[in-house]
């Protein structure tokens, strides 16, 4: 059987979050950005 050939990226900088943004989404607390792309922010 195959197997699937991938690549793994892990964030480089934790950055901290930009004054916009929210702190909280529901009952979970925001503390950093792990990074941003084509689909928006995280």
């Amino acid at each position: 059987m195959p197997t699937a050939s991938f690549t793994v990226v892990l964030p480089t900088a934790v950055t901290g979050l930009d004054p916009g943004d929210p702190v909280r989404i529901g009952p979970y607390r925001l503390l950093k950005r792990l990074g941003a792309g084509g689909m928006g922010l995280v």
